[in-house]
């Protein structure tokens, strides 16, 4: 991910198969795609009206990757936006069988208790998954990142940053931003290992990073992303010299988060209340055509 002309054309693509065949399961992805791409932009309230009536067409399908790509972007979008109001309803529950869950849905439940504020439950799971990423299935790698490299600095954890820097350093090759289209997107990986940077005490490393992901989020149009680095880069100590609110340039320090709500006001996007799902919708296989 790193074209988001390409990304568009996909999705125009999707919309076109969606009108020929009237498909579920076609439209289910082409809703996923637009809420991924709602949220890189800014627009959150978009990406949950997308989400919920993704969330509508799934709600029969006996299929428990589509419910969990449904949590792990409510709780992508929660950690972006810094508010445990995003979490899914009634998250809390699956805390009772934490252990039994795989690597991918253990990473989503601690970054949700990481915005909750409940850091010291998110540790439990995060140091034992950041311990086996070296070993992890790359498509298992890519989806569990996004969640562990923002438990990493959050939870102060330095060692975990460096582990993470190495690995997304080592297998993001040449793509200039990272995501998945049916979960979320993360935006400049550069801007990724610049977080950890910060958390590893390299910030010679970490402006240089910032400098790149500024540049691809601002390629990207992703707002949220750009108002994100812009405050990791202002943290800095060193030459990009972004000024906070008040004029002042912030100090830095491991696990310190952009400020609150930041990345929402610099999107230029004031919080807006979730809608209501609708209710009475047409229930059938994913390969049913609608009418």
């Amino acid at each position: 991910m790193g074209d988001m002309t390409a990304a568009q054309a996909e999705i125009n693509s999707m919309q076109a198969l969606t009108e020929r065949t009237g498909l579920p399961l076609v439209r289910w992805h082409l809703l996923r795609r637009q809420a991924s791409v709602a949220a890189l932009t800014g627009s959150f309230d978009g990406c949950r009206r997308f989400a919920a009536q993704a969330a509508e067409i799934a709600a029969d399908w006996d299929d428990q990757t589509v419910r969990g790509t449904q949590f792990g972007q409510a709780v992508c979008l929660a950690r972006l936006r810094g508010d445990p109001a995003d979490l899914p309803p009634g998250w809390t529950s699956y805390l009772d069988y934490l252990d039994k869950l795989p690597p991918l849905a253990q990473a989503s439940l601690a970054a949700a208790l990481l915005v909750a504020g409940r850091r010291d439950e998110a540790r439990v799971p995060c140091q034992p998954l950041i311990s086996t990423v070296s070993t992890m299935k790359r498509d298992r790698l890519a989806a569990s990142l996004f969640d562990l490299t923002a438990l990493a600095p959050g939870l102060d954890d330095a060692a975990g940053c460096c582990v993470l820097r190495d690995v997304i350093s080592a297998t993001s090759g040449p793509s200039p931003a990272l995501g998945a289209g049916t979960v979320f997107y993360a935006g400049s990986a550069a801007r990724l290992i610049g977080e950890l940077d910060l958390g590893c005490g390299d910030y010679a490393a970490a402006v240089a990073h910032f400098e790149e992901g500024l540049r691809v989020d601002s390629m990207l149009g992703a707002r949220p992303y750009l108002a994100r680095g812009a405050a990791w880069a202002g943290s800095c100590p060193g030459r990009i010299g972004w000024a906070g609110q008040g004029g002042g340039t912030r100090s830095c320090g491991r696990g310190r988060s952009p400020p609150p709500g930041h990345a929402r006001a610099a999107a230029g996007h004031e919080h807006i209340p979730r809608r209501r799902r609708r209710r009475g919708a047409h229930r059938g296989s994913a390969y049913t055509p609608r009418a």
